[in-house]
């Protein structure tokens, strides 16, 4: 059950997160901050933001901890959109390996490899195809 403390503040861990506090984000989280909550105009999750800036260890310690790795923002992106969007392909391999559906599609139908086709990024393309990833 969260702290009232982790309640206090909602953007706390979304803030943690994307300054590269890892100290700070994992007592907010032991401290019961929802994983889930949406921060921002997009309503980006935790898992979103930690994908955003490519920190590895942090993405890791969200989806140990139950983070949904298909959490949806408004327009219904996913991380994985997000990963591709951000150019990162390990990272993109991490939410794959965790889960995450490599076909699923945004609010406007964009699909994590029409982004990858559509920004001409072919090694991350092949590697979303090699996952059964279609347009």
């Amino acid at each position: 059950m969260p702290t009232p403390a982790a309640q206090a503040a909602p953007g706390s861990l979304h803030a943690a997160i994307s300054r590269g506090d890892n100290a700070a984000a994992l007592k907010l989280i032991e401290a019961g901050a929802d994983l889930e909550a949406k921060d921002g105009p997009a309503g980006a999750s935790v898992l979103h933001y930690a994908v955003m800036k490519g920190r590895m260890p942090m993405i890791d310690l969200l989806i140990s901890r139950g983070a949904d790795v298909n959490s949806r923002t408004r327009n219904g992106t996913t991380p994985l959109h997000t990963a591709v969007a951000y150019a990162r392909r390990e990272v993109a391999e991490l939410l794959i390996e965790n889960g995450a559906d490599v076909n699923a599609r945004s609010t406007s139908g964009a699909t994590p490899l029409a982004l990858a086709v559509a920004a001409k990024n072919v090694p991350l393309g092949d590697a979303l195809k090699e996952k059964g990833a279609r347009e």
